[in-house]
Protein backbone atom coordinates (compact mmCIF):
# COMPACT_ATOMS: atom_id res chain seq x y z
CA UNK A 1 0.00 0.00 0.00
CA UNK A 2 1.11 3.77 -0.91
CA UNK A 3 -0.78 5.65 1.45
CA UNK A 4 -3.91 5.35 4.03
CA UNK A 5 -5.83 7.33 6.34
CA UNK A 6 -6.57 6.65 9.74
CA UNK A 7 -10.26 7.30 10.93
CA UNK A 8 -12.10 7.72 14.32
CA UNK A 9 -15.90 7.74 14.08
CA UNK A 10 -17.61 10.51 14.79
CA UNK A 11 -20.97 9.51 16.14
CA UNK A 12 -22.59 13.00 16.46
CA UNK A 13 -22.10 13.27 12.91
CA UNK A 14 -22.18 9.60 11.78
CA UNK A 15 -19.17 10.23 10.28
CA UNK A 16 -15.45 8.35 9.89
CA UNK A 17 -13.52 11.52 10.59
CA UNK A 18 -9.79 11.37 9.30
CA UNK A 19 -7.16 12.58 11.65
CA UNK A 20 -4.01 10.95 10.74
CA UNK A 21 -2.69 10.59 6.80
CA UNK A 22 0.23 9.10 5.36
CA UNK A 23 1.60 8.31 1.63
CA UNK A 24 5.08 7.06 2.41
CA UNK A 25 3.68 3.43 2.05
CA UNK A 26 3.00 1.10 5.44
CA UNK A 27 5.96 -1.57 4.73
CA UNK A 28 6.49 -4.39 7.20
CA UNK A 29 6.75 -2.99 10.57
CA UNK A 30 4.79 0.65 10.76
CA UNK A 31 4.23 2.69 13.68
CA UNK A 32 2.36 6.25 13.32
CA UNK A 33 2.54 8.90 15.53
CA UNK A 34 2.81 12.32 15.94
CA UNK A 35 -0.78 13.41 16.24
CA UNK A 36 -3.16 14.68 18.97
CA UNK A 37 -5.00 12.51 21.33
CA UNK A 38 -7.91 10.61 20.03
CA UNK A 39 -11.31 9.19 21.86
CA UNK A 40 -13.91 7.27 19.94
CA UNK A 41 -15.76 4.18 19.75
CA UNK A 42 -14.22 2.89 16.88
CA UNK A 43 -11.14 3.65 14.78
CA UNK A 44 -9.69 1.86 11.49
CA UNK A 45 -7.15 2.81 8.61
CA UNK A 46 -8.66 3.06 5.34
CA UNK A 47 -6.24 2.25 2.49
CA UNK A 48 -6.62 5.03 -0.07
CA UNK A 49 -3.36 4.21 -2.55
CA UNK A 50 -1.49 1.37 -3.89
CA UNK A 51 1.80 1.30 -5.04
CA UNK A 52 1.56 1.26 -9.20
CA UNK A 53 3.68 -1.65 -9.35
CA UNK A 54 2.06 -3.77 -6.29
CA UNK A 55 0.80 -7.37 -8.10
CA UNK A 56 -1.05 -8.32 -4.97
CA UNK A 57 -3.54 -6.58 -2.43
CA UNK A 58 -2.10 -6.20 1.10
CA UNK A 59 -3.77 -7.93 4.34
CA UNK A 60 -2.94 -6.15 7.73
CA UNK A 61 -2.27 -9.20 10.10
CA UNK A 62 -2.09 -6.95 13.21
CA UNK A 63 -2.76 -3.47 14.71
CA UNK A 64 -2.32 -2.19 18.28
CA UNK A 65 -3.84 1.11 19.21
CA UNK A 66 -2.07 2.75 22.68
CA UNK A 67 -1.76 5.64 25.15
CA UNK A 68 1.95 5.98 26.44
CA UNK A 69 1.20 7.28 30.27
CA UNK A 70 4.58 8.80 30.84
CA UNK A 71 4.63 11.40 27.74
CA UNK A 72 1.02 10.99 27.00
CA UNK A 73 2.16 10.79 23.21
CA UNK A 74 -0.39 8.45 21.25
CA UNK A 75 1.12 5.71 19.48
Amino acid sequence: MQSFDLQRWDAASGKWVTFASRGTGIGHDLTVTGFDSVTASRLRAALTGQIATEQYTPAPTGTAVCRTERTGRNV
